[in-house]
C-alpha cells in the first residue's frame, strides 16, 4: 500500500498512479477544461492572459503544457511559453527539445557501452589471476 501526501492540498491519500488526491484531481481536470475552452475561444493569447482571465495559475497552465495535456491547444498561444532547460530553445512540451533529448540519449548509450566494455576487461584480468594450481605429488616423489 503506497500512501502519499497530495502536493496540492497536503492531505494523505492512497497512491494509484496519479500525483494528486481524488478531490484535487477533480479540481485540476476542471481547470484544464477551463483553460482549453479559453484557448479555443481566444487564439493568439499568452499564458499570462490565460491565467489572468481564467483564474488558473501560470504554473498550472505550464504544467498542462509540459505534461502534454495541451499539446493540441499549443497552436493557440501567440508565443511558445516553454523553453528547453538545456539550450533554451522554444519547445511545445516536456523539459528538453528533441535535439537535446537525442544528444543526451546518445551520450548515455555511449557511457553505458563503455562501462560494459570496462567490466569485460576487468573480468578478463580477474580470470588470468584466478588460475587453479594443483600440487603434483608424483613429481616430488621422482625427485627423491
Amino acid at each position: 500500500m503506497d500512501v502519499r501526501n497530495c502536493p496540492r492540498c497536503g492531505n494523505i491519500f492512497l497512491f494509484h498512479g496519479f500525483r494528486l488526491c481524488e478531490s484535487c484531481r477533480g479540481i485540476e481536470d476542471k481547470e484544464y477544461e477551463i483553460v482549453k475552452a479559453f484557448l479555443q475561444a481566444n487564439p493568439g493569447t499568452t499564458v499570462e492572459i490565460v491565467a489572468d482571465k481564467t483564474g488558473v495559475s501560470r504554473q498550472q497552465i505550464l504544467y498542462f503544457i509540459r505534461s502534454g495535456r495541451l499539446s493540441e491547444e499549443i497552436k493557440y498561444f501567440s508565443e511558445l511559453p516553454l523553453y528547453c532547460e538545456r539550450c533554451e530553445k522554444p519547445i511545445t512540451q516536456g523539459k528538453l527539445c528533441k535535439e537535446c533529448q537525442n544528444e543526451l540519449t546518445q551520450s548515455f548509450l555511449k557511457t553505458q557501452a563503455k562501462l560494459r566494455e570496462d567490466r569485460k576487461q576487468e573480468e578478463k584480468i580477474d580470470r588470468k589471476g584466478a588460475r587453479v594450481h594443483f600440487l603434483d605429488k608424483s613429481r616430488d616423489v621422482d625427485k627423491k
